[in-house]
């Protein structure tokens, strides 16, 4: 019946341990900049591959693909105990950017 509404969602891109501890206590600047070229092309499939939007064409409501999503990335070095994991959330709003 009822269409539910979410204002967006986190996607989380999270480094193997390994990796992390590179990043993090080697400070190896190359394996961070590799991971946030990883992100980057994640976000790049699911924007040509998985963004649609709702539009209404004479009073239907059909689902339509969407080009270009609204999103912002925030990248972190430890999860809340302190560990060494690189991750990034990227919070994707329940919006897109429409030709019209």
């Amino acid at each position: 019946g009822s269409i539910k509404h979410a204002v967006g969602i986190d996607m989380t891109f999270s480094a193997p341990k390994s990796v992390s501890i590179m990043a993090e206590i080697a400070r190896d600047e190359k394996v961070y900049k590799i991971h946030q070229a990883a992100v980057k092309a994640a976000l790049k499939y699911a924007e040509e591959n998985f963004l649609s939007t709702r539009v209404k064409i004479n009073d239907e409501v059909v689902k339509q693909q969407a080009k270009t999503m609204v999103a912002a990335t925030f990248t972190h070095n430890t999860p809340r105990n302190l560990d060494p994991q690189l991750h990034t959330h990227c919070v994707v709003a329940n919006m897109v950017k429409r030709d019209d």
